[in-house]
């Protein structure tokens, strides 16, 4: 998506931010980085929608140091969005007087088709329960470059609302839309709060740290939680990755991970390349228990023939987090100690912030939904001698 395009879905996110009180008359914005962080954007794109805020009015640019927010932005952005909105109207929901309302669970693309077996075991569960919710839950592909396209088009499509699964920076143009035209949506994620919008989440912090603690307690000393490229909110550090760390700093055994963290995007490209865990695991001083705080990696491990040899739990002890409930296991490994959400509460939540939304309750809530600890064969304690692979296969 072009740029210029991109700034100008962004600016109506920023300014919808303004109106709902998130900055207020001179305060500081985010730095560039910290924005582009933010939006999923490059640092030039969030140069441009600095000064595209501050053309309309919104922000101050000042050399030296962050912009601030005007003194009239929030009276302007509201005058914006109006006319944003009077511009392009949202078209009625055309759908049959009776029947259940149809719901569009919209897919980020790198998610599409919908065969995450934590968003599948989602998707399962609110399919059992729709029908005495009077409900239809429909998986909906919903690219980047289009998303505003896609958005505009669901009440012409039928849809009632729309769910937004595993929402990234890079669709906050597309939710904007949706929430400018005050159509339902509900945003379930675990990395952005958007004012205004209801929020199916989790929490990540406690049970993340918990895990940390079990692996101490059974004497592991070096440590690694494995992680997509975790997205930020307002430039924190995500709760799984505070919760971890926290865990093992106040053990006193932080200085004695060498990889405490390993953060590894999950890109389609680096799952066919045979160096991106050699820096982890082909060292003298590897890890001896790995949390995955998401399964794509576990896969990609458990299945290189490199590191076959090593055994679990006797060499590696191995965690699993958001696995879903059809994670397939390898040949020849235990069945694995997980971390994963309560699908069922998880679809109950959802349906129940759905049904409010089309009863006309907009409320901004905030459903948290817990994580569950499953007990398995794959922990114990750490390895007397620590046995390292080699880049060829072999394991010394």
């Amino acid at each position: 998506m072009p740029a210029p395009r991109l700034c100008e879905q962004l600016l109506i996110v920023l300014a919808r931010d303004i109106v709902n009180g998130r900055w207020t008359a001179d305060e500081s914005l985010p730095t560039t980085r910290q924005l582009a962080r933010e939006l999923g954007v490059s640092q030039p794109t969030a140069m441009k929608l600095t000064r595209l805020l501050a053309r309309h009015g919104l922000v101050q640019i000042h050399a030296g140091r962050s912009a601030t927010v005007a003194p009239e932005a929030a009276k302007r952005a509201a005058d914006l969005l109006r006319r944003r909105e009077a511009a392009a109207p949202l078209p009625t929901v055309s759908r049959p007087a009776d029947g259940p309302a149809r719901v569009a669970l919209l897919v980020p693309e790198v998610d599409w088709p919908l065969t995450s077996p934590a968003l599948v075991s989602l998707h399962d569960h609110l399919r059992r329960i729709e029908n005495q919710a009077g409900l239809h839950f429909e998986a909906v592909a919903w690219p980047v470059a289009g998303q505003q396209r896609v958005a505009l088009s669901l009440p012409a499509k039928g849809y009632a609302a729309a769910v937004c699964l595993s929402l990234r920076g890079v669709y906050l143009a597309g939710v904007a839309t949706l929430q400018q035209h005050d159509y339902p949506v509900l945003v379930v994620n675990r990395q952005f709060e958007i004012p205004g919008l209801a929020t199916v989440t989790s929490d990540d912090y406690r049970p993340v740290r918990e895990v940390a603690m079990r692996l101490i307690r059974m004497g592991h000393r070096n440590m690694s939680m494995v992680a997509d490229l975790l997205p930020t909110t307002q430039s924190n550090v995500h709760e799984a990755i505070r919760g971890w760390l926290d865990a093992l700093d106040g053990a006193g055994i932080l200085q004695e991970c060498p990889m405490p963290v390993y953060i590894m995007p999950d890109v389609p490209l680096l799952r066919e390349s045979r160096c991106v865990f050699e820096a982890l695991l082909c060292r003298p001083d590897r890890p001896t228990a790995l949390f995955f705080y998401w399964p794509v990696w576990a896969d990609v491990i458990l299945r290189d023939p490199r590191f076959a040899d090593l055994r679990v739990p006797e060499d590696v002890s191995l965690v699993l987090g958001m696995p879903g409930e059809r994670f397939p296991i390898p040949p020849g490994c235990p069945p694995l100690c997980t971390l994963d959400f309560d699908y069922r509460r998880y679809a109950e939540c959802i349906v129940e912030a759905v049904r409010d939304m089309l009863q006309g309750q907009r409320l901004a809530k905030r459903l948290t939904v817990p994580l569950k600890w499953n007990s398995a064969e794959s922990i114990g304690p750490p390895p007397l001698e620590v046995r390292v692979p080699d880049a060829a296969g072999s394991v010394a």
